[in-house]
């Protein structure tokens, strides 16, 4: 067996550099340079642990299958510098107990508790209450009378105020949990944490929050409803019910990234629109694309940008041996722009007949909620295009600063409606 290949020293750094992944193009060029000539490959960044970097779709999906061989491993499932992992290590600091992190069989026991309410089954019903919002929040964009932040103004509210409803929490406790989410879900961002942070999520804000969430989870104790919150509330694991902590790191999972991810596919495929008028005009013309126009914006936005795994046995990929105990990068993004999958994947396309994108993940830690993801994006579009004429873009957009989700920060769009 030959030595390992070694990802570049430059691309390393860009890995784990949030602003990398905010200028966007460079770290696109640098990985599919990896796929082409270092497809699975050990990055050794400063600070960092080193890692196995995987690149092509095909791999992305034979590590995300196996979890047996590949464990999420906790805290260590997140991109992490050597120091936020030390201090993740101490004893009493606070850490998501949540399905991102956890393994079979506890992942599948936690997954149950609200899996018939993401089920295509469970959501019957569920339509005309998000069509009522996706109005609202059309209605809102219009208003601002052919300018706007979309990013701020529209992507970052509609989820938020879907993930409200379905956890149901009060429409007023909106800013309350998208400054939540903002603060816990970009801490790389300087305008939400610490341009230098060593983690993806800043836990710490879990404990500014919890008193919110354990009040939640005692009121829907004592007086249960039929929301995903008192599902999980009430939820029972071998006949006992979840802990406070436990039951509050699964509400916050739904809270955030039902929000975030959301949030970032539906503002990536405005922004492909601003670029693209025709596309516009297409989708007029043809509604049924909407469907298509979601797929492709998944695909495109990536916004899940890579989770990590450890090895809890040896295992060969393309010809390179991870030996247990070693730790693995899937790049989602990456694995969007494969071209063994995805013709011309550098163009935003509404003629794939196949999008198989990886934007939700893959395997038993496929994202729970993706069907509503893709709901709720089908029905914005659905009512936002029985009314827009044109959009384009009326400002430079940019990104958020993360190496975990990374999303339009600011969208300007100009458009026209009837």
């Amino acid at each position: 067996m030959s030595d390992a290949a070694i990802v570049p020293p430059q691309i390393s750094e860009h890995l784990v550099s949030p602003a990398a992944f905010a200028e966007w193009d460079g770290i696109n060029a640098e990985l599919a340079q990896l796929r082409k000539e270092l497809p699975v490959a050990k990055a050794s960044p400063e600070g960092y642990d080193p890692f196995w970097v995987v690149t092509k779709y095909a791999d992305v999906k034979e590590v995300s299958r196996q979890p047996e061989i590949f464990p999420s491993n906790g805290y260590r499932v997140l991109l992490s510098n050597r120091a936020a992992l030390a201090e993740m290590e101490k004893p009493g600091v606070p850490f998501l107990r949540a399905l991102i992190t956890m393994d079979p069989p506890e992942h599948w026991a936690n997954r149950r508790l609200t899996f018939r309410d993401f089920a295509p089954s469970g959501m019957k019903g569920l339509e005309d209450a998000i069509r009522v919002i996706a109005r609202r929040s059309v209605d809102d964009l219009l208003a601002k009378g052919g300018t706007a932040d979309f990013a701020e103004d529209v992507a970052v509210r509609y989820p938020l105020r879907v993930i409200l409803a379905l956890l149901g929490l009060p429409p007023e406790d909106e800013d309350h949990i998208l400054r939540f989410t903002q603060a816990f879900q970009s801490p790389q961002d300087p305008d939400f944490g610490s341009a230098d942070s060593g983690v993806q999520l800043d836990h710490n804000v879990l404990e500014e929050y919890k008193d919110y969430f354990y009040a939640l989870v005692d009121k829907l104790r004592a007086n249960p409803d039929n929301s995903v919150s008192s599902k999980i509330a009430n939820g029972t694991i071998d006949g006992k019910l979840l802990s406070h902590w436990d039951a509050m790191s699964q509400i916050v999972v739904v809270a955030t990234a039902g929000h975030d991810t959301t949030s970032a596919s539906t503002a990536g495929a405005m922004w492909a629109l601003a670029e693209r008028p025709d596309l516009v005009a297409r989708i007029r013309n043809d509604p049924s694309l909407v469907a298509k126009l979601v797929d492709e914006g998944v695909r495109w936005a990536s916004p899940l940008l890579c989770f990590m795994r450890t090895a809890a046995a040896d295992y060969e990929l393309r010809g390179q041996t991870i030996r247990k105990g070693d730790w693995v990068m899937m790049s989602y993004l990456s694995a969007n722009r494969d071209d063994e999958v995805f013709e011309d994947p550098w163009t935003f396309s509404l003629d794939r007949p196949d999008n198989v994108h990886v934007g939700f993940g893959h395997g038993p830690h496929i994202c729970l909620g993706r069907n509503v993801a893709n709901l709720e994006m089908r029905i914005f579009y659905e009512e936002l295009f029985k009314r827009l004429t044109s959009v384009e873009l009326a400002g430079v957009p940019t990104r958020t600063h993360s190496t975990q989700l990374c999303s339009a920060k600011t969208l300007p769009i100009r458009f026209t409606y009837q």
